[in-house]
């Protein structure tokens, strides 16, 4: 019997049952497993029962217990151990196996739904073809019809206007209406049945306009609200109303609408067209970056036969005119429409549908207007104007017995949107990103502005690239090689920019909706806000019990709303401050990103949608495979060469010689090649690692990637320069590239490479230049998803490379001594010039009819022999002559074509008339920087408060440089247009009229006439004529013109002559010696700003509307209040009471021809005389108001003395002439109680 209890059984986990699940039908086996213990004999034999156990025996006893329990354990956890690897890699074996079978079948469900989808677009376009050929119109058509009335509301009710527009809509059945009624109240509306209406009533009112002063809006017919979301955009102003109709089905198209009324030249309101003309270009650029826009209106404005287009714009019709007069609010019209790169559509329909808008008693005249950007003009079609009485009588349109027929026309457009939908079609490649040799349909944008200094630095990244280094050192067969070594590269550099740099992916997005452009202060709160407002609004909208809880829910959602809105104010404002913080920060610190910045402010990029081609039978296709094959075809034939005209026996003999001089040279010894005596051995020198570090540096950043979506940025990394090093010398040395594209086979440049060879260019150069165009081929890339199929190129050069312009002086520079020696040119003195060539842009130049023809004939026969072909569509003949003077009548042909005549020719950006008349030129300039100073106004109401700092910096960097080009030629004269450009530019900072006086404006902005800067630039270009060596053409041009200047007048020597003259530097004229620029610009300029001055002096003591101004201002500077960050409404007040424009009694009686003395206020009784100082300092209305000014100003340092203590003319000038936001808010305020009186 043993002395010990007997022990409990030992159980393990491996004797239970244990099954473990897999994905396969299988199931594996229960294992146990024991181990073995052999007990020791002590613990197994029986003591005697008189034998004591010792201490000792028991601690062995223990010990041996432990060990064996410790060999247990560790077997076991091996045991456990093994089995959960086995087990874990089966089961991961069957997941795998499951994954596989699923993305199978995924694959077969997407392949499914993908020809569904097919099908499905197949029907739509089918069914949208058959409705499109119906007579009636479907409400779900994509063709809409869009009206503009004009209506004069005369009856006592609504009643009769609403019948009268019903009739006029049933009678033409239209879709979309825009309305302008002049006469309608404040809360008044035009509902009519299966219409919406959505307008925009004046605001403030005036006290003589009893029935109302009018609104704008729009009458959208129930149907298209079905298919289109309607948005207001903006309502800000009372006379513009913006909307954005959304389609439904395709989240990518939106139409943007306008309606908009100018008040006329002489309406009690003021002359307010520029202000009007300002906001709604702004409002253009913001809207017409990618969709269509549609601006209708009353402009007021008659631009007689003046066309809407400029010369840059050549494709797009010219408008046909019936009325011919054009008065002021024309002008601005046309300068809007020159800004906004918009035209309209009056006059571009059929000659027998268009008619005046206009039509009353009095007369007629064309002032209502469709307008549109050129990029959509095309989609609005059938215009027509309808005339009132003609609706009445043919359609039977009763009108209210009190009321007079509308004496506006009804405009009448078609729109159709079908165009506009994305494409999705097997043959559309999408833009290729060669990597690996794949295609990849996204693109990476890594973010270089962040790059660490330990890139390319890792382990793995020095072992690739140095694996790239020996590759490249291993010559053995290395023209195969040499694709695979580069694609290592390329994925060593890609792998390290993925780890170490944030980046973004690129490419068409999945989703079918359409993401939504988030406002840039759009936050967390916001979108909270935005949902409690959503859900109160449901809970107010779906409560259908008892009327007081539903009134309380009402106010809870009314309450929501005003948080949201009220929040989001807030954040909008606070967004603006910091955004115009950050600007002026970095003005003058960082100008990069201040221009970054200012970038931003304006209209985004406009993506060009290619949505047609014309085919060569005339019709036009929206087939995307047609388009990319068409526009394949045309470029194929562009950089292709005309086999036809190609004399083949010619090209032999040439690629003849070409391989004997390639034979020559490789067997001349090295460094003794000396062609015309000019060694060019140094060309094919091994490239240094200097060199190769060098051209790396000179990479500029922030430039676009290439088809291996490198950044300059990278390459410019110390850790690469070897590594390219290696690769640019094994390159050279072989004559081979890496063609990751691995497109096409050698092409053909023939003459090119015996030019090259006849110049002296060999060896590693030659090699190297023959392997760049040995694959060569483009694509044509319609938009970022649409790709045409690569072809070969095998004329031309590569366009973009550093190369080219050199390649191509080699290649045409046997032309201009072949001209020269016709000896037909014109005389300059004792040279004669017979050409000029500014790289691929060639003007031949002769004084006969017979030399010019000579230089036409031996220029066809020169492109003949070198396989080139002549623009002829660019090419014309300008015959320059004096105004007295007939163009000759010979008719000029290069080979068998005829060369047409024109009367001016823009050369290197100057526009040049065939009569040297300046003003042509100058308007072009006016042109082009009329649309730049639209830029920078859409800019200054984007940044919602540009101070004058950042204004002044823009005008001067964006518009000034358009203004002044080539000044130094035709600056010598005064030009008014680009003195109104600038004028209208100080008005738009300052917020005043076009009525404001110059000298005002431009002694508040402290700017100086453009002018002046031309002068300085005329005088600018004399010196450095003067300093120019004598071998220069141009040079012996100015010698020549001097020369001519004693028996001629009217030469540009003696303009700068005169210039100089007048600033007491004539003596300058009479030296030929070096002269010092700067000298001779600081004295002019100083001399010219001195007279200007004097004459603006002069102007301000004479003007009778500057009474007040000439008190405040006696030197010529920018004041505090322009520079000082104010609203623009701020602004404008203090710039308004200053320069005598405000619209008190004083100003207003002289456009009613009252006398002075009868111009007394009519807030007061005082019968005093209600001008500025009167309005600011004595009148009794505003008393309240001007207590209050003189006690927040008094405490300011800047006023040592009480207002009131000060005589009025000094008060007036402590008030007026400083910056103080209190003076502008008095203004304001007082203006405000005025006209609700008056």
């Amino acid at each position: 019997m043993s002395r010990y209890p007997p022990r409990r059984p030992r159980q393990s986990s491996s004797d239970s049952d244990c099954d473990f699940v897999r994905p396969s039908p299988k199931r594996l086996n229960t294992k146990s497993y024991s181990v073995p213990i052999q007990p020791s004999q002590s613990i197994m034999s029986e003591p005697n029962s008189d034998q004591n156990v010792s201490t000792n025996d028991l601690y062995k006893l223990m010990m041996s217990i432990k060990q064996n329990q410790d060999s247990l354990r560790t077997s076991l956890e091996q045991r456990m151990t093994n089995m959960e690897t086995k087990f874990t890699h089966e089961i991961s074996k069957g997941i795998q196996s499951l994954k596989d079978e699923m993305s199978m079948e995924f694959a077969n469900v997407d392949n499914k739904i993908r020809t569904l989808e097919n099908k499905m677009l197949k029907y739509e376009s089918d069914l949208h073809v058959k409705n499109t050929t119906q007579s009636a119109i479907n409400e779900n058509s994509s063709q809409h019809k869009l009206v503009f009335k004009n209506i004069t509301h005369d009856t006592s009710d609504m009643e009769s206007l609403k019948a009268y527009v019903n009739g006029v809509l049933n009678a033409i059945g239209l879709d979309f209406n825009v309305v302008d009624v002049q006469k309608i109240g404040d809360n008044e509306a035009i509902e009519l049945d299966g219409y919406k209406w959505i307008g925009c009533n004046r605001r403030i009112l005036s006290n003589k306009a009893w029935r109302g002063s009018g609104g704008i809006g729009f009458l959208i017919k129930n149907c298209i609200l079905d298919n289109f979301d309607v948005d207001i955009l903006d309502n800000s102003r009372d006379d513009i109303l913006w909307i954005n109709l959304k389609c439904k089905h395709d989240q990518n198209f939106m139409l943007y609408l306008c309606v908009c009324y100018l008040q006329p030249e002489r309406s009690s309101r003021g002359n307010i067209a520029q202000e009007f003309y300002d906001h709604l270009l702004s409002q253009v650029y913001l809207y017409s970056s990618h969709n269509p826009v549609l601006i209708c209106g009353d402009f007021n404005g008659r631009i007689g036969n003046s066309q809407d287009l400029t010369d840059s714009i050549g494709t797009l019709p010219e408008r046909c005119y019936i009325d011919s007069v054009k008065n002021a609010f024309g002008v601005f019209l046309l300068e809007f429409l020159n800004d906004s790169n918009c035209s309209m559509l009056n006059g571009r329909g059929d000659s027998s549908k268009d008619n005046f808008t206009y039509v009353s008693p009095i007369g007629k005249s064309v002032v209502d207007y469709m307008i549109t950007p050129h990029a959509s003009l095309t989609k609005f079609y059938d215009f027509e104007v309808k005339l009132v009485s003609d609706l009445l009588i043919d359609h039977n349109i009763e009108v209210h017995p009190n009321s007079r027929v509308p004496d506006h026309s009804v405009l009448q457009c078609s729109f159709d949107y079908s165009e506009y939908r994305n494409y999705t079609s097997p043959h559309v490649a999408k833009t290729p990103i060669y990597e690996n040799n794949c295609v990849k349909s996204v693109r990476r944008k890594y973010d270089v502005t962040k790059i660490p200094n330990d890139i390319f630095k890792s382990e793995r990244c020095v072992r690739c690239l140095d694996k790239v280094v020996d590759s490249l050192l291993d010559r053995h067969n290395i023209e195969q090689r040499i694709n695979s070594i580069y694609e290592t590269l390329l994925n060593t550099i890609h792998d390290e920019m993925d780890n170490v740099l944030d980046y973004k992916d690129l490419g068409q997005s999945t989703h079918k909706r359409k993401r939504r452009n988030t406002k840039p202060y759009w936050n967390n709160e916001l979108r909270n806000l935005l949902r409690e407002v959503n859900i109160a609004e449901k809970d107010y909208l779906r409560y259908q019990g008892d009327r007081r809880t539903k009134t309380k829910r009402r106010e809870i959602f009314k309450i929501k709303r005003r948080q949201f809105d009220k929040r989001l104010r807030q954040e909008e404002r606070k967004y603006t401050a910091q955004r115009l913080n950050r600007i002026k920060s970095i003005n003058q610190g960082n100008p990069k990103e201040f221009w970054r910045e200012i970038s931003k402010l304006g209209p985004g990029k406009t993506s060009t949608n290619i949505d047609s081609v014309n085919m060569d039978d005339g019709s036009v296709s929206h087939d995307p495979s047609e388009i990319l094959q068409r526009w394949k075809e045309e470029y194929s034939k562009l950089f292709s060469s005309d086999n036809t005209k190609v004399d083949s026996e010619f090209v032999e003999q040439l690629q003849n010689l070409n391989s004997q001089l390639e034979r020559e040279y490789e067997n001349l010894p090295v460094n003794q090649t000396y062609v015309d005596n000019t060694s060019t051995s140094e060309l094919n020198e091994p490239i240094s690692l200097d060199e190769t570090k060098r051209a790396l540096m000179s990479l500029k950043n922030g430039k676009a990637v290439g088809i291996d979506n490198l950044p300059n940025e990278i390459l410019k990394s110390d850790v690469l320069s070897k590594t390219l090093h290696e690769l640019f010398n094994v390159c050279f040395s072989y004559g081979i590239v890496p063609d990751p594209c691995k497109a096409f086979d050698s092409v053909n440049h023939t003459i090119l490479w015996n030019k090259l060879l006849a110049v002296g260019v060999y060896g590693n150069m030659y090699k190297v230049i023959r392997c760049l165009y040995s694959k060569l081929q483009s694509a044509v890339r319609l938009s970022p998803t649409m790709f045409t199929e690569w072809f070969s190129v095998d004329s031309g050069v590569r366009q973009g490379d550093n190369l080219a312009p050199t390649l191509f002086a080699l290649f045409i520079d046997e032309l201009v001594p072949l001209i020269n020696g016709l000896c037909c040119g014109a005389l300059i003195g004792d040279d004669m010039i017979s050409c000029l060539l500014y790289a691929d842009d060639l003007v031949l130049i002769s004084g006969t009819v017979d030399g010019l023809q000579n230089q036409l004939n031996a220029l066809n026969d020169w492109t003949k022999t070198q396989l080139m072909n002549v623009n002829t569509e660019k090419t014309k003949i300008m015959h320059i002559r004096k105004t007295t003077k007939d163009r000759t009548q010979f008719t000029f042909r290069l080979g068998d074509n005829i060369v047409a005549f024109v009367n001016k020719y823009r050369y290197l950006g100057l526009t040049l008339s065939e009569h040297i008349d300046y003003n042509v030129s100058v308007s072009e300039l006016v042109s082009a920087g009329s649309r730049s100073l639209g830029s920078l106004i859409s800019k200054f109401f984007n940044m919602g408060n540009m101070d004058y700092d950042i204004f002044t910096k823009i005008y001067e960097n964006t518009v000034i440089p358009v203004l002044d080009y080539a000044s130094g030629v035709w600056g010598a004269k005064q030009y008014d247009n680009i003195e109104r450009l600038h004028y209208r530019a100080i008005r738009t900072f300052l917020g005043v009229g076009k009525t404001t006086p110059i000298p005002a404006i431009l002694a508040d902005m402290g700017w100086h006439p453009v002018f002046i800067h031309n002068q300085c630039n005329v005088v600018r270009l004399w010196c450095r004529l003067m300093n120019m060596p004598g071998h220069r053409i141009c040079r012996k041009v100015f010698v020549w013109d001097r020369d001519m200047s004693r028996r001629y007048r009217n030469t540009w020597f003696n303009s700068a002559k005169t210039l100089l003259d007048r600033c007491n530097l004539s003596h300058l004229t009479e030296n030929d010696s070096a002269i010092s620029t700067r000298f001779i610009l600081d004295s002019v300029k100083s001399k010219l700003v001195a007279d200007f001055k004097d004459k603006w002096f002069n102007e301000i003591n004479n003007m009778p509307k500057l009474r007040t101004y000439k008190h405040l201002k006696t030197e010529f500077y920018a004041e505090p209040y322009v520079q000082k960050h104010l609203t623009r409404t701020q602004r404008s007040a203090i710039a308004r009471i200053r320069c005598g424009t405000f619209p008190l009694e004083v100003e207003r009686g002289r456009y009613r021809n009252i006398p002075i003395e009868q111009r007394v206020c009519k807030m007061c009784n005082s019968g005093s005389i209600e001008d500025e100082q009167h309005f600011i300092l004595y009148c009794d209305r505003y008393s309240v108001l001007r207590n209050k000014l003189f006690t927040a100003i008094s405490p300011d340092p800047a006023y040592p003395l009480h207002i009131n203590e000060l005589p009025p003319n000094a008060a007036l000038n402590e008030l007026l002439s400083n910056n103080n936001k209190s003076i502008a808010n008095f203004i304001l305020d007082c203006d405000r109680i005025r006209r609700e009186i008056i």
